[in-house]
């Protein structure tokens, strides 16, 4: 994610991709309500190059809405159960009515993500 804005006359949040170009041609923007980067653990399984991404642990990440962004923790509710997302006074987050766009993202790559955005 390169950055999030505000877009004052339509109140929701806007994330600008920055992707390889054999991936994408241009960049693209995306309207959305709500964004959230969820930090997940990853791995293997065992004797393949398959990932094994952990969405059953514990993790941080940022919850962005309105132009601002927030550090939350997340849990999921077992296996097939549903995500609850919380900042760190342990208050449940309530996603603002609209799209939300989940991005999950390895523990590993934490330091190297970089929030833009207007005070």
């Amino acid at each position: 994610i390169s950055g999030y804005d505000k877009e004052e006359e339509l109140n929701r949040t806007a994330v600008l991709l920055k992707a390889k170009k054999h991936f994408f041609r241009a960049e693209t923007l995306l309207a959305v309500k709500n964004v959230i980067i969820q930090y997940c653990q990853q791995g293997y399984y065992a004797t393949t190059p398959y990932l094994d991404i952990n969405v059953h642990t514990k993790e941080w990440g940022y919850y962005a809405t309105n132009g601002k962004a927030m550090p939350i923790y997340w849990v999921k509710d077992g296996e097939n159960g549903v995500t609850h997302y919380y900042d760190f006074a342990d208050n449940e987050i309530m996603l603002n009515p609209g799209k939300t766009w989940v991005c999950i993202v390895s523990t590993r790559d934490g330091s190297r993500t970089e929030l833009h955005g207007k005070e």
